[in-house]
């Protein structure tokens, strides 16, 4: 969602599941408050070891799970906290979601707030619980304010909290 990929799919927001198509940023500023759930996702030790490799985030209690197992009170690895926010990317687009007709593509403007409230156990199924807290149009293009929680099956207290923003820049006038 708030991210602009080359080859990858239209600019999109909200999911419709039952609800009224949004078509245009004016008629999603009706949507302000309203939730959406993403889909299930896991994030698996491959992937956890993959992130490591990359950002030289490599750390037993998120690479070795033998040490996890013995010398943490997490039972295994934990997922790492920056890994999780890249995964916001997917957990926005699935399930997906109608394209805005007025809206040429939506990139990340960045993070308001983030916390890490508490750690994500390794191979766990995460989704994102979104609110869309405001749209603001600043000309040729609207800033979108979500606030995110990442979650986990069967829990009440979340992951991870944190407003996210995207700038959806406007289709110029034909």
């Amino acid at each position: 969602m708030l991210a602009m990929m080359k080859s990858g799919p239209p600019a999109t927001l909200i999911p419709p599941r039952g609800r009224t198509a949004v078509a245009t940023l004016e008629q999603l500023k009706t949507r302000i408050g309203e939730e959406f759930l993403s889909d299930w996702r896991v994030i698996t030790q491959e992937m956890v070891s993959a992130h490591s490799a990359l950002t030289g985030d490599a750390d037993p209690f998120h690479d070795d799970v033998e040490w996890s197992k013995t010398n943490t009170p997490f039972g295994g690895t934990i997922v790492q906290g920056f890994l999780l926010l890249s995964q916001l990317t997917w957990l926005s687009r699935h399930p997906a979601s109608e394209p805005l007709d007025d809206v040429a593509y939506i990139m990340n403007y960045g993070f308001d707030k983030v916390r890490f409230v508490r750690p994500v156990p390794t191979g766990k199924p995460i989704r994102a619980r979104r609110r869309l807290l405001a749209v603001d149009d600043r000309g040729q293009r609207a800033v979108l304010k979500f606030g995110v929680t990442i979650e986990g099956d069967g829990s009440t207290e979340p992951y991870v909290v944190a407003e996210w923003m995207g700038s959806a820049q406007k289709k110029r006038p034909c």
